[in-house]
């Protein structure tokens, strides 16, 4: 009988607890890039895992699933990213080691908004890096202002008026009706005001 690795059933485990109670999840395609003859090239995880199947390592995740509690499992997963570092002939650079909102493009969510939220806060040091600045958040009718920078429309144009306009637009703009969720950003600690980031979590397909 094939013998099951203490790593694999971490994983399991962190899985579980991440889906647990899990009428609600955030989910995204891991992404990473590697570098060859000095250019940045997308990581193809499928390919990836087939070399590390071959060398007797643990794959990973086409798809990241986060829970309630994603802590647990995104340090199974940079374990894996660590063991397979060691076996591959380049460095692979994972956007979950250190990653900004506006790394995560198509990332979306399952279930209430509200807990959706909840569980991007639970991401920050972890799946999403801590330093930078989460500004605001918008759903359905709910506005949470985490920056004197938005308190105000007024503040808020004269904040970014250097700015292209377009992520103040679609701020001050948003309406929720469509299950959206709107988090604005920066990459200063606490928001410095040194750019603007708007991300939208739809609802996954």
């Amino acid at each position: 009988m094939k013998s099951i690795s203490i790593l694999t059933l971490i994983l399991g485990l962190a899985i579980s607890l991440s889906q647990a109670e899990a009428r609600t999840s955030v989910e995204f395609p891991l992404k990473g890039y590697t570098f060859i003859n000095h250019k940045e090239v997308k990581i193809d995880v499928a390919k990836l895992n087939r070399t590390l199947k071959y060398a007797g390592s643990e794959g990973l995740p086409e798809l990241v699933i986060v829970g309630k509690y994603p802590e647990p499992f995104w340090k199974v997963l940079t374990k894996r990213i660590e063991a397979a570092n060691k076996i591959s002939k380049t460095e692979l650079r994972f956007v979950i080691e250190s990653g900004y909102y506006y790394e995560y493009p198509e990332i979306c969510y399952r279930g209430m908004a509200a807990e959706a939220v909840e569980i991007l806060d639970a991401m920050l040091g972890n799946f999403l890096n801590e330093e930078q600045g989460v500004l605001a958040v918008r759903y359905g009718k709910t506005k949470i202002v985490k920056s004197d920078f938005f308190k105000t429309e007024k503040a808020l144009r004269e904040a970014y008026e250097e700015n292209d306009s377009r992520e103040v637009a679609e701020y001050l703009d948003f309406d929720g009706k469509n299950g959206d969720i709107l988090v604005m950003s920066d990459l200063g600690p606490q928001g410095d005001g040194t750019e603007l980031y708007a991300t939208r979590i739809k609802v996954c397909k």
